[in-house]
């Protein structure tokens, strides 16, 4: 509708290799903000505690209710190890696109 935010792209162009991806980001929100910029991927409070077993027995680290974690899909493509300490620029990058998208909304 007029004066409403676009919310979506004509991919079909992209999908058949006529054209590049006009996004450099992903944004996903489905009760917890995720963000995906190149091969790194920022997940806010990303464990849902209904699946703490199926997690634990596939050997997925814990992470704290309310935490956030971050991964190079790169290196990682399981996100199986957190790089948030060691790379706090890059979450910090991160988490600053993801807070100009939420403000959108």
């Amino acid at each position: 509708p007029k004066g409403q935010a676009e919310d979506s792209l004509n991919m079909m162009p992209v999908l058949r290799d006529q054209a590049k991806s006009p996004r450099d980001v992903l944004v996903h929100n489905n009760k917890r903000w995720g963000i995906r910029k190149g091969d790194w991927v920022l997940l806010e409070n990303p464990r849902d505690s209904k699946k703490a077993d199926y997690l634990a027995a596939n050997k997925f680290p814990k992470v704290q209710e309310g935490s956030e974690v971050l991964y190079n899909l790169s290196e990682d493509l399981g996100q199986r190890v957190d790089l948030l300490n060691k790379y706090p620029e890059k979450a910090k990058q991160l988490r600053e696109i993801l807070h100009q998208a939420r403000s959108k909304r």
